[in-house]
């Protein structure tokens, strides 16, 4: 398969009919396993849904899941993977969710055991780098909304 064909369904591919050079992030883009979810769908996903997308593309309505992600079945739970521990070398465990291009969660865990989750507006250009707004910009959401976002992390205290 082509990878321009890729493109389509992208919402970015509109610049590759109407711009000379096309789209500018086609140039970059790498072939990943990823899985697109409908912003309707809940967790978990069926681990068949994997298929070979661009690095760069883009759904319209729709959020993408890397095939490392927790919430896919099928994937060891990432708390066994990366347990959180009381020592020098731990490292808290992030994962997020796009409920819509302009609004993440970020849900993190922290060194005595427990996690928060925590919703903000992003511009929607690259989440990969503005996932890090939490910080300044999150509202803690209430227990029983970030479990319904972050299963995996349902058997941990949630921090008050």
């Amino acid at each position: 398969m082509s990878k321009r064909l890729m493109c389509n369904g992208c919402r970015n591919d509109f610049y590759n009919h109407n711009r000379e050079g096309g789209c500018w992030s086609f140039a970059g883009a790498r072939i990943r396993q990823r899985m697109i979810v409908g912003t309707w769908e809940a967790p978990p996903y069926s681990w068949k849904r994997l298929r070979r997308h661009l690095s760069c593309y883009v759904p319209e309505g729709q959020s993408i899941l890397e095939a490392d992600d927790c919430r896919i079945k099928g994937r060891e739970n990432a708390m066994t993977e990366n347990p959180p521990q009381q020592t020098e070398t731990w490292k808290p465990i992030f994962r997020r969710v796009a409920l819509h291009r302009n609004v993440l969660v970020v849900a993190k865990t922290r060194a005595e055991g427990a996690w928060a989750a925590y919703c903000f507006p992003v511009p929607g250009i690259n989440h990969d780098e503005e996932w890090q707004a939490w910080k300044t910009e999150g509202s803690k959401l209430l227990r029983q909304q970030a479990e319904v976002l972050f299963p995996e992390f349902r058997d941990l205290p949630y921090a008050n």
